[in-house]
């Protein structure tokens, strides 16, 4: 019975770009995912998933330094259902756990308890939490295989072939299974996805304050997040502005053009950097700034370099 775990990953992130290879307490963002999918008991597999573009390297060479199977999809970049479904095809799983990559506070024993129910209830195709059940989990889903497929035939649109399960919410084809929480994640509502600087800043102190108190072998408690952000409102104001994208819009890329260097000082690069995060986190778009130079013996502003996401 192989149950697979797929790590989802690219570098190209449009607010966060390098978001995966980016340290939490000392490793990579990456490694705190790939290391907590290792406490599961109930995963045989784990591979991680990402494109064979050469902006990618970077993290196929992370992988392979780190002992950690992956896939580089020589594909459409965006298609991610097609990226995930040619892992799928060459493992042969029973049991499917697809995590984003950028969600570094997945809950392992959530995990196993997901599949321990979906695995006695052979007649469902995936697992949902029940309506009345509030809680902090992001980035899982959970099939079997027949689900899956399922899953994947009726994703033809490109929104549903970019985001996994969005096919299913358009027409409903999956059987999910309700199931309570592996426990009480229902104090506080937050967002523990990494999209923008914002959710990285409030992801490093997290892993800050438990590494300060707690064994390099450790993982950060998903429980005791929870109690950080009741007990300091400080702690949970500093991403709770971040708007999620929703996989039903095309957001747009903005660039924003700004003097620098001797002539102009720093000051509008400042602003230009702040007006690019709230572009991101309030509104969703992606931003890139490219800095101009006045020319000492040219009438006209060239750019010297495109920086900053």
């Amino acid at each position: 019975m192989k149950t697979l775990a797929i790590i989802g990953a690219r570098l190209n992130s449009s607010r966060l770009p390098g978001k995966h290879l980016m340290p939490l307490a000392g490793k990579p963002l990456i490694a705190r995912v790939y290391e907590r999918l290792l406490l599961a008991h109930r995963i045989d597999e784990i591979v991680l998933a990402t494109t064979a573009d050469s902006y990618n390297q970077q993290l196929v060479e992370w992988a392979i330094s780190a002992g950690v199977g992956v896939k580089a999809y020589a594909g459409d970049v965006n298609d991610l259902m097609g990226r995930l479904d040619a892992v799928i095809t060459e493992f042969d799983p029973q049991y499917i756990v697809y995590i984003c990559g950028d969600c570094p506070l997945i809950e392992p024993v959530f995990i196993d308890h997901a599949l321990n129910a979906l695995m006695v209830s052979p007649e469902h195709d995936s697992i949902v939490l029940k309506a009345e059940v509030q809680s902090l989990h992001e980035g899982m889903a959970f099939y079997t295989r027949s689900g899956w497929n399922k899953l994947y035939e009726v994703s033809q649109c490109d929104m549903s072939r970019e985001h996994v399960g969005y096919a299913d919410k358009l027409s409903p084809i999956l059987q999910k299974l309700a199931i309570e929480d592996s426990g009480d994640y229902s104090k506080i509502k937050h967002r523990i996805s990494v999209d923008t600087p914002a959710d990285y800043h409030f992801m490093s102190e997290i892993y800050t304050r438990w590494y300060q108190h707690h064994s390099a072998d450790s993982i950060v408690d998903l429980g005791w997040v929870q109690q950080q952000l009741v007990a300091d409102p400080e702690l949970a104001a500093i991403n709770m502005h971040v708007q999620q994208k929703k996989p039903d819009i095309k957001y747009q890329n903005v660039t924003l053009f700004c003097l620098a260097g001797h002539e102009a000082g720093i000051g509008h690069l400042r602003r230009c950097s702040r007006i690019a995060n709230a572009l991101q986190e309030y509104l969703g778009l992606g931003t890139e700034i490219k800095l101009l130079s006045l020319q000492a013996n040219a009438p006209h502003i060239e750019t010297k370099s495109s920086v900053f996401t």
